[in-house]
């Protein structure tokens, strides 16, 4: 097999990607969930609201037969009621993605682990010419709970995030004597923003998990450097990335960018990705960054 060279002295493997096919596997699962507690939120909270409209415009009117405006955050107000069955549903539905965030993250990092070893072992097949078996190591199971736990702390934060924007779309409602029809539109744009939400961590946890796992499986096996090469796809790609393209730097430590060291994929929607290189002496000295 004749293996790629980029400058005399440096042999290069193929670019390790992302899985395409896990990251929908990951967002789906995400989606699932959104959509049971928007579903959920959605019909209870319009039979609530319904129940309270007509005092909800009450108190939006100002005249002497209804109580103070200032009350309106009392017991007898529509607010006390809407709030309390809010932090129910908020409890519930954080109880649900905690329940199921640890199976999920587990379940993606072993994925993403298989792939990318899978994508580790071809380029090293590439840049060294025969196949490498990879054994498991303190560094990568450092990587692996590392991964499992953000990704714990991601999905946990969107009932949270979700239920609290809900919270304030009911209170701008109460508070403005707005009709239910507001408050359906609202969170139908809320569920939209919360499934874009989602969408956006699978794909980036993808690219950062695949990233993360193949440099420490080039680790592992005595590679030490890679180059970055960039991938486009959006409509406004960071300009020091595009200009980073093919930069040679040190896995340990990554490449210096906009002032500070990162790794391909690091960045929150970054679709970079790396190239292993072997190097001599001079050659690496020659290409350090």
């Amino acid at each position: 097999m004749r293996r790629r060279t980029i400058r005399p002295g440096v042999r290069q493997g193929r670019p390790i990607g992302y899985n395409a096919g896990l990251e929908i596997a990951y967002r789906r699962k995400l989606e699932e969930l959104v959509r049971e507690m928007s579903d959920s939120t959605t019909y209870w909270l319009r039979a609530a609201y319904r129940r309270q409209e007509a005092k909800i415009e009450a108190y939006s009117k100002p005249s002497s037969r209804v109580p103070d405006r200032s009350a309106v955050t009392g017991d007898a107000s529509p607010v006390s009621d809407l709030l309390d069955r809010l932090r129910k549903q908020r409890r519930r539905w954080i109880r649900r993605f905690s329940e199921h965030a640890d199976a999920i993250a587990d379940w993606f990092v072993r994925s993403a682990l298989r792939s990318a070893d899978t994508q580790t072992r071809a380029s090293l097949s590439d840049l060294a010419g025969f196949t490498v078996q990879f054994q498991g190591s303190r560094g990568l199971e450092t990587v692996l709970q590392s991964i499992i736990a953000e990704n714990v702390a991601l999905i946990t934060s969107i009932p949270r995030q979700y239920l609290l924007e809900v919270e304030g779309i009911v209170m701008r409602g109460v508070r403005e004597g707005r009709a239910l029809g507001f408050v359906t539109d609202e969170l139908r744009r809320r569920h939209d923003i919360t499934w874009r939400r989602a969408n956006t961590i699978a794909r980036d946890q993808t690219h950062k998990a695949m990233q993360s796992l193949s440099r420490e499986r080039l680790k592992q096996n005595g590679i030490t450097r890679a180059t970055w090469v960039h991938v486009g796809g959006t409509t406004d790609p960071r300009p020091s990335h595009v200009a980073a393209h093919g930069k040679e730097f040190d896995i340990a430590t990554g490449l210096e960018i906009d002032g500070e060291r990162i790794f391909p994929g690091q960045k929150i929607n970054c679709r970079c990705r790396m190239r292993p290189v072997v190097a001599s002496f001079s050659a690496s000295v020659r290409g350090r960054v």
